[in-house]
């Protein structure tokens, strides 16, 4: 049988040394870096009151996608950042701040749960390919997602000129590989951000969100407007299991484009523009899938309603038919 790997954070690929200042009883830990020189770093505990002063994230660097922490995706780390800190965030002096070049996640867990955060860092500047170098060697409690992946390898292939076949090539991947994450780094943020815990999200997840993005941006139509329809049909998100929740708000989407979509379609064939049309919100159900609205289309308008009591539809006829009888 072969022997189990290492469970939790390790150090590999660089020389390390850990130890404790005598004078000081201050942990100390010494890094040979990519350059081949020796860094002592010391640790230091930064207090829940400045950890969003002294602290900050560069993508480039970190390469953790900081839209993503939420509450609810960094949740384990908060259950036990309040008692205890065992593995320390790394990060380096950039002026009078500590840029993070490994630790975000905790960062992100510290300040929900309003505590301080233990952080090593050396005396000395750190030049960036070292930087990078420490960052890409620790190994993480939590591997990137292809996504920030995908945001990394845009950069790079902006800032080195590159295709994406030339920089699978230099970056020693696949360009399937590089393909897919660009696709996923390429949905919006604002898509995203309904996604409780965005590392749940499959690459086939992104391609799909990526696909209605793209049809939205093609027909100049408004994403605003189109997520506002996908809350809409997640309002009882709150009552999902937990493990279901990313496939039913994946589902909300896909009724939300399906109508959209359908709108859409109506609006060119009678020849409406789309900025030409005003959609009003008339009534709030408790139901997810009952809706009525208020359709405004240049000189004409239109009632839609979804999902509603026989009953309801019965009063609504006859008051319109009285209102009709009154005024015409």
């Amino acid at each position: 049988m072969s022997k189990r790997g290492t469970i939790g954070r390790t150090l590999q690929g660089f020389s390390s040394n850990k130890h404790t200042d005598k004078e000081t009883k201050t942990r100390k830990q010494v890094f040979t870096l990519l350059s081949g020189k020796e860094v002592e770093f010391t640790l230091q505990h930064i207090p829940f009151e400045k950890i969003e002063s002294v602290l900050f994230v560069d993508m480039e660097n970190n390469g953790r996608d900081q839209s993503a922490l939420t509450e609810a995706s960094v949740k384990p780390i908060i259950d036990t950042i309040i008692t205890h800190q065992y593995f320390p965030a790394i990060g380096r002096k950039m002026n009078d701040k500590i840029e993070i070049l490994d630790g975000s996640r905790r960062w992100a867990a510290a300040k929900f749960a309003g505590v301080g955060l233990d952080i090593l860092v050396p005396d000395e500047y750190i030049e960036s390919p070292d930087a990078r170098y420490l960052t890409k060697t620790i190994q993480t409690a939590k591997e990137h997602s292809l996504r920030e992946l995908g945001i990394w390898l845009i950069a790079e292939k902006d800032k080195r000129q590159l295709d994406q076949k030339q920089l699978a090539e230099k970056e020693g991947m696949s360009a399937a590989k590089v393909s897919r994450a660009i696709q996923c780094a390429s949905v919006p943020a604002e898509m995203l951000s309904i996604f409780p815990v965005q590392s749940d999200l499959t690459y086939p997840d992104f391609k799909s969100l990526l696909g209605m993005a793209s049809f939205i941006d093609k027909e100049n139509l408004d994403l605003p407007a189109f997520l506002s329809m996908v809350k809409d049909n997640i309002k009882e998100v709150d009552e999902v299991n937990k493990d279901d929740i990313k496939d039913y708000i994946i589902g909300g989407y896909n009724k939300a484009f399906r109508i959209f979509k359908k709108d859409h379609a109506d609006k060119q064939s009678d020849g409406t523009d789309a900025k030409d049309v005003i959609i009003e919100k008339l009534w709030a159900f408790e139901g997810k899938n009952s809706f009525a609205r208020k359709k405004t289309k240049k000189r004409g308008f239109s009632y839609e309603f979804g999902q509603v009591p026989q009953e309801l539809q019965k009063k609504l006829d006859a008051a319109i038919k009285k209102t009709l009888e009154d005024n015409c």
